[in-house]
């Protein structure tokens, strides 16, 4: 068991190589990614779909991430060293202390929706960064809803976190997930056009 100098050295070590890492970039907090995935994030369906896959090991912002290039017409890319990265330094380390604290015990509850908060900031900042290294380059907003579909469907297939991630449930959760999000976006779109 790691005591209590270990730990604040790790964290120190921890938040050295993340402050490092977000000096090499320039983010925008408030990314048309970040809005994006907000927009989808609303849908109670998509949510839902999203932390099922996180409890099998998925990134929910690799996925939200993934849709994105699939609603501005680009193929998943594998993703930036320093995406990975922060989700493992900050995003991952917030979202395991919080789930490690119990659910029903009232004196804990503040501390939970303060880690809970936290996290989501950390993946604002994952989703920032993922935004200011993935391709954008001629990104095509009007993609056609076929193409939409197919690349909607490859992409968060891409997102898996291995190969051995695409059992039964976890395909048939994808497919579920990739029509809603595509429906979303569609609904998007016809709602910016008028």
């Amino acid at each position: 068991m790691k005591v209590g100098a270990e730990i604040q050295q790790e964290a120190a070590k921890s938040a050295e190589t993340a402050t490092e890492l977000l000096k090499r970039h320039s983010l925008q907090l408030d990314s048309p990614l970040w809005q994006f995935a907000a927009r989808l994030w609303r849908d109670s369906a998509i949510s839902k779909e999203c932390l099922a896959l996180q409890s099998r090991d998925w990134s929910v912002t690799r996925l939200l991430c993934a849709s994105w290039q699939a609603s501005v017409g680009l193929n998943c890319y594998n993703e930036p060293a320093d995406v990975r990265a922060w989700r493992n330094l900050m995003t991952s380390r917030l979202r395991a202390t919080r789930l490690a604290l119990p659910k029903d015990t009232p004196c804990v509850s503040t501390l939970r929706k303060t880690l809970a908060q936290a996290e989501l900031e950390a993946e604002r900042i994952e989703l920032a960064l993922a935004y200011a290294l993935l391709p954008r380059g001629l990104a095509n907003t009007a993609v056609d809803t076929q193409t939409l579909a197919r690349l909607m469907s490859q992409n968060l297939e891409a997102a898996a976190p291995d190969a051995d991630s695409m059992d039964t449930d976890t395909s048939n959760l994808i497919n579920t997930l990739s029509d809603r999000m595509t429906m979303q976006v569609v609904a998007q779109r016809q709602g910016m056009a008028h």
